[in-house]
């Protein structure tokens, strides 16, 4: 087992005074890495506990305890609620945080374990207490005054009036006789002789008949018949047989197998976990030949993650082998996990093969 680093932010809360709070939510979030740096990746069992002390032994009863199946990014960081209730659609409840065990005031400290392996040292947790805020006093109204200023009269100023004289209007100009316009009578156009017109007949000889086209002669073609060469005896017999070895996160719906480009088995459908499914038994002819598998997995909803089942991985392997006259050589597949903790996903499914020859055919 290799030793991983927790590289942890554990979020302060605040405690309320209130008596109607008996439970409480803490967000933590951290940062999962081995020894060589390398972030640790994929669906994790974490299991926090709640301790009164930074140190302890394993006679040390936990306060409070819950178990998570986290699903870490590829940086190795994760993010969860502790003491969330799951909603309806959730598979189990989870236990709540009591605030009655951060109303003492005295620190608590979480301890974190992956995959069964404890991380130290304990995360503290910091906490402080809200209190209420006290009433705001109500100013009284204060009066507002008017001071109104008294008018002051004014005297007019008296500006002395000198009497006016009507203008002089200027006397109208005398009128302008007015000019009689003359008029010219435009002179009188010839109207034109017509023009006889000339036309002279011309002559179009006829157009020749095309020459009849004699048809094309008929063209003779020589088939010949040529004979294939028979197919090569089968003196050879073959066996394939499946076994399903993925983890529970994974479920086997689709297997296809093709030899020498021809479809031999087609199944859609939910596969058994370790029973060997057989897949083919006959006679092929000797030589080589290739196998071509064709596997179609599912993600596995569980716990608080019930988007797992969207994810689907696809994987296509194939395999050469030789048959010999007289003898049958059995292909066993196997679908396994190629993969631990810091392994993504979408690396860890694999297929492994093993040949095994015999004397006599099927």
């Amino acid at each position: 087992m290799q030793t991983l680093i927790l590289l942890s932010l554990l979020l302060s809360i605040s405690i309320p005074t209130s008596a109607n709070a008996s439970a409480i939510i803490i967000v933590q979030t951290g940062k999962l890495t081995a020894r060589a740096q390398k972030p640790v990746t994929g669906i994790q069992q974490v299991t926090f506990k709640l301790f009164a002390n930074a140190r302890g032994d394993a006679s040390e009863m936990a306060l409070w305890e819950e178990t998570y199946a986290l699903l870490v990014d590829a940086t190795g960081e994760y993010k969860v609620e502790l003491g969330a209730q799951s909603d309806d659609s959730g598979a189990t409840k989870k236990k709540p945080l009591d605030a009655a065990l951060f109303s003492s005031g005295e620190k608590r400290y979480f301890e974190v374990s992956v995959e069964g392996e404890t991380l130290k040292p304990r995360l503290a947790v910091a906490q402080e207490k809200v209190a209420e805020k006290p009433p705001v006093a109500k100013t009284a109204p204060v009066a507002e005054k008017t001071t109104v200023a008294e008018k002051t009269a004014v005297p007019e100023p008296k500006i002395p009036l000198e009497p006016m004289t009507k203008p002089k209007l200027a006397e109208p100009k005398a009128e302008r006789p007015a000019q009689k316009e003359k008029i010219v009578a435009a002179p009188e156009i010839p109207e034109a002789k017509p023009i006889a017109e000339i036309v002279t007949p011309v002559d179009v000889p006829p157009l020749p008949s095309p020459a009849p086209v004699a048809p094309p002669a008929p063209i003779e073609v020589a088939v010949k018949e040529i004979e294939l060469p028979p197919p090569p005896p089968a003196n050879s017999g073959v066996a394939f047989f499946h076994t399903n070895e993925m983890g529970n996160s994974f479920v086997l719906e689709s297997v296809n197998y093709t030899l020498d480009d021809s479809v031999i088995y087609a199944h859609k459908g939910a596969v058994e976990r370790d029973e060997p499914l057989q897949i083919f038994q006959g006679k092929v002819p000797s030589g080589p030949h290739q196998l071509t598998v064709s596997l179609v997995y599912h993600g596995v909803d569980f716990l608080i993650f019930n988007y797992l089942d969207s994810y689907q991985f696809r994987i296509q392997s194939s395999y050469s082998f030789n048959t010999e006259d007289g003898k049958t050589t059995t292909v066993k597949v196997v679908g396994f996990d190629n993969g631990d903790i810091t392994t993504e996903l979408k690396d860890r499914p694999a297929v492994r093969y093993g040949v095994d020859t015999s004397a006599g055919a099927p």
